[in-house]
Order: structure tokens, then C-alpha cells, then sequence
């Protein structure tokens, strides 16, 4: 696959990453935040494989970087959009 539709690839993936982010932090706060916590797991298994995808030489490393740098970015900023859930028994 050539260079530059390995770039565009990488490309599509982190907008819809963005989009597919954007969903879930309106699932996270329409359900008083119950589900963070395995969006957390999930993401995390994802980050270890981005942060292996990164090491790769080329093209495909440096968007690998660039959507490991964005899937960071983004879960240092969840816990600031959330609401912390109410009390159970209210």
C-alpha cells in the first residue's frame, strides 16, 4: 500500500475516532456516567495497540503516533466533561 493511502487511511480512522468519541461522551453523561468505566477498559486495550502500531516505521507509525497523541488527549480531558453519578439510594 502506498505511502500516502496508508496517510489517508490514518486519516479517516482519527476523524472517526473523534466521532465515535463525541457518542460516547454523550452516552457517558446521559447515563450518569455508570458505563465510564468500561469505555476506560476499552480504550485502554486500544491504546496498548496504538502505542505498538506507533512503533512502525514510515507512514503508518507517524499516523499510528498522531491517533495515540488524539485517544491521550481525549481521555486526559474526559473526566472534566463527566458528571460524577448521584448516590445511590436518591
Amino acid at each position: 500500500m502506498p505511502e500516502d493511502d496508508i496517510v489517508a487511511l490514518q486519516n479517516d480512522r482519527i476523524a472517526a475516532l473523534e466521532m465515535v468519541v463525541g457518542v460516547m461522551a454523550k452516552v457517558i453523561d446521559a447515563t450518569a456516567n455508570n458505563v465510564l468505566n468500561v469505555l476506560r477498559d476499552v480504550i485502554d486495550c486500544r491504546l496498548a495497540d496504538l502505542e505498538v502500531a506507533a512503533l512502525l516505521i514510515g507512514a503508518a507509525g507517524r499516523g499510528s503516533h498522531r491517533s495515540l497523541l488524539l485517544a491521550r488527549e481525549i481521555l486526559d480531558e474526559a473526566p472534566r466533561h463527566s458528571k460524577p453519578a448521584p448516590p445511590s439510594g436518591i
